[in-house]
């Protein structure tokens, strides 16, 4: 089930000092309960941070977030828009909120990537008053929903969109229609893969923000890829494809390999035009009449390539 909340927190910087923390309201957002805080680390500079309360057990989440701020000017309104992915900080920052642990008395604390610092030109035009909105939206998949299909994971239950498997996926199509599912005793599907990459591969099937590539291991993207492929999901393999051609020039020189072995060909266009040609004879071993090591339409570009055709 999908559901969206939206936070305001309304900061007054004449009250709002060194060390002191404000906070809204309790959410109840995709089964947990959450608030919006902001911490003053100095006069400039803010923290945001989104704060899930304790909990009992393991629950899958998949969430997207966005976060924005406006500021009155002496003759304008600014509105500033921060866009925050799921983990556009680190894995870890990704994947906790995803499953969100049993804490305590403490709660799970996710810090958002968003420091909101006011240089000292700014000040001089910016009023006292600034108002952050902060928008989150879940999909729970902890509890079972009408059209959902129980995927068991790791020995945790996802209750998954079965039309949406169904569509874009023919290896769920082919499996949730078969004897074997409908007359299985229990109605569920034990799924014999690492979460990790499950996660990845469900937040581009159900349509969220994800984070950039260079935020994530490499055997992440590798197993992404690999399960994705398993699934025979072209919409997903799509989105990692778009992910591979927004990388950094060096982090997209790494995966020739990968984008040879999934045919991703605007990939290698890429990769074989940020290269230079002592780099491409170096990633592929081979001279223009030796290339035998990639498919023959990644050959072509490479001899292409290595030929000064580029």
């Amino acid at each position: 089930m999908a559901v969206q909340g939206t936070f305001e927190l309304v900061v007054d910087r004449k009250r709002f000092f060194d060390g002191k923390t404000l906070e809204t309201d309790v959410q109840k957002i995709g089964g947990i309960k959450w608030k919006l805080t902001a911490a003053c680390k100095n006069r400039n500079s803010y923290d945001i941070r989104l704060v899930c309360l304790p909990v009992a057990e393991k629950r899958p989440l998949l969430y997207s977030t966005f976060c924005y701020y406006s500021f009155v000017m002496e003759k304008a309104t600014a509105l500033v828009g921060i866009a925050t992915d799921s983990g556009s900080a680190d894995l870890t920052y990704f994947n906790a909120l995803n499953f969100v642990q049993p804490t305590g008395n403490h709660g799970y604390v996710m810090k958002i990537c968003l420091s909101v610092r006011f240089e000292r030109f700014v000040l001089l035009i910016v009023s006292l008053i600034t108002t952050f909105w902060f928008s989150l939206h879940v999909v729970d998949i902890a509890e079972p929903g009408e059209g959902t299909v129980p995927i068991v994971v790791d020995n945790v239950t996802f209750h998954l969109n079965r039309e949406l498997l169904s569509f874009h996926s023919p290896f769920f199509k082919t499996f949730l229609n078969s004897t074997e599912f409908r007359e299985g005793s229990t109605g569920q599907y034990n799924l014999k893969v690492d979460r990790q990459p499950l996660l990845y591969f469900l937040y581009f099937l159900y349509g969220f923000k994800t984070p950039s590539f260079e935020h994530i291991p490499d055997f992440l993207k590798q197993d992404t890829f690999a399960l994705t492929e398993y699934f025979q999901c072209v919409a997903v393999l799509s989105g990692l494809e778009e992910k591979l051609l927004a990388s950094p020039t060096e982090e997209l020189k790494k995966w020739l390999d990968l984008a040879d072995q999934y045919q991703l060909l605007s990939v290698v266009k890429k990769i074989l035009l940020v290269m230079s040609v002592d780099e491409v004879k170096k990633a592929t071993c081979a001279a223009p009449f030796m290339v035998a090591k990639y498919r023959p339409t990644t050959n072509e570009l490479v001899i292409d390539r290595l030929a000064g055709h580029h």
